[in-house]
């Protein structure tokens, strides 16, 4: 029933602690789809060993947007799952998430469900969230400016998840389902190590956030 996007971006040690996590938390049914960068040997090894689905994606290694465009588009099989969840490898799925997910689908209609990262006091909140479950039929719908294509994949590690709830927002789709917990095991919530992957984030924040600042004006 659901189609677990894990974009990799740099973390090939943390492929199959993520799987034992998905796996102990999910309970319907659900296929892993690691996408991966041709070339990360490591990575596609690590990815590989866990008998989940490996998808090649051309382009920067770190790019979570254009890793889940791939991930959205691409033809796991003809009956495939009607959700999808934009993941990532840094997650830790707890139990019952799914459920808890869908259960808010079904109270407000909405195609783009938010989960509770249980770190970020934004999210915490319910005011945002940087984890969803997405329906495929809003995936048509797109960005504000390019229908089809799920995240803008103009920035380079930031800011996706701004311009991705903004969007739904606006068109009335999103909800957040404080009961789903998808924990982020951030650095900056004392749940992880600082790294090369959260260190990029920071170099290229200023670069996405005037990525940010122009993609707002679309709106207007």
């Amino acid at each position: 029933m659901i189609d677990i996007l894990i974009p990799c971006l740099g973390r090939p040690q943390n492929a199959q602690k993520v799987v034992d996590s998905i796996h102990a938390g999910t309970e319907l049914p659900h296929t892993i789809v690691f996408l991966c960068t041709p070339g990360d040997t490591a990575q596609i090894d690590a990815s590989s060993a866990t008998g989940a689905v490996v998808v090649m994606v051309e382009g920067d290694n770190f790019q979570y947007a254009r890793k889940c465009n791939a991930g959205a588009a691409f033809p796991l099989r003809a009956d495939q799952h009607p959700w999808l969840f934009l993941g990532a490898d840094d997650l830790h799925f707890h139990k019952g998430w799914d459920h808890e997910a869908i259960a808010e689908h079904e109270r407000s209609g909405c195609q783009v469900i938010g989960t509770n990262d249980l770190g970020n006091p934004t999210v915490m909140a319910g005011k945002h969230a940087v984890h969803w479950l997405v329906h495929r039929d809003y995936i048509a719908a797109g960005t504000i400016d390019e229908p089809g294509k799920l995240l803008h994949d103009g920035y380079h590690h930031n800011f996706v998840d701004n311009e991705f709830v903004g969007t739904a927002k606006r068109r009335g789709q999103w909800a957040f389902a404080a009961a789903s917990h998808v924990e982020h095991q951030h650095w900056l919530w004392g749940k992880g190590k600082d790294d090369a992957t959260y260190a990029l984030g920071r170099d290229t924040y200023r670069a996405d956030s005037r990525t940010w600042a122009k993609r707002k004006r679309l709106w207007r």
